[in-house]
């Protein structure tokens, strides 16, 4: 089918660089997909983080396992000696055996004192509002081709604590702090570093959704229009 094809669109250079070599496309181009508008949202002015202030940490995401909640929880607990009043909220859905492990995990971490918020998948516009209330925004996935969870939390003005595996960095770019999903102790320095830096999330912020701006469903609408276009009036 790729090789039959007029055009190969891909949605990123990672996913093109990594596809293109191994079936030898040359008429392969990257047209990203866009964010809902209904994310966007300014940079907040970023707080002083200690023990007597409140900390909202989100993370969207289907439970699977390349989307690493377990160490993201494990993570969540250390960081809890450092910030008593750090809050970690799941939002997601799932059904296998990874959905029953991490939710079985975030139900002893509830019994044992630790505020994780698990409200299960969410309608969009309550999950606007999950994104708008948070201080900070956790992505730990492994596995991506373009990621839309990441996407809206740039779009949301949020600091980013990110994996650190492709296309990850090529999405987000500078704005954020980088961790190995695979590693919860990496998960954990992050975060850290990120809530003991108002400046270095101010930064970060700011950034990301500069760069979330280049991720719209006009220009992919249009862009995509073009090349239907060209294929159509083209004689092969």
């Amino acid at each position: 089918s790729f090789k039959h094809a007029k055009r190969v669109i891909f949605l990123n250079q990672f996913a093109k660089d990594t596809l293109v070599p191994l079936i030898n496309l040359t008429n392969g181009l990257i047209i990203p997909h866009g964010c809902n508008n209904v994310f966007q949202h300014s940079p907040k002015e970023q707080k002083v983080f200690n023990n007597k202030t409140p900390i909202k940490i989100l993370y969207v995401s289907a439970f699977n396992a390349y989307k690493h909640q377990l160490e993201v929880i494990t993570a969540f607990q250390k960081l809890v000696k450092d910030y008593s009043l750090v809050e970690l909220t799941l939002v997601g859905g799932g059904s296998d055996r990874y959905y029953f492990r991490t939710v079985a995990k975030i139900n002893r971490a509830q019994q044992s004192g630790f505020k994780i918020i698990y409200p299960g998948k969410v309608a969009m516009n309550e999950l606007v509002e999950f994104y708008h209330e948070a201080d900070l925004f956790i992505f730990a996935s492994s596995c991506e081709n373009l990621p839309n969870i990441l996407l809206e939390a740039m779009s949301s003005g949020l600091p980013i604590a990110c994996s650190n595996v492709e296309p990850m960095p090529s999405v987000l770019k500078g704005g954020g702090i980088y961790f190995d999903p695979f590693s919860s102790q990496s998960v954990y320095q992050s975060i850290k570093k990120l809530i003991s830096s108002p400046l270095l999330r101010e930064k970060f912020s700011n950034m990301a959704f500069k760069e979330s701006k280049n991720y719209n469903w006009q220009q992919c609408t249009n862009e995509t229009l073009k090349v239907l276009i060209d294929v159509a009036t083209t004689k092969y």
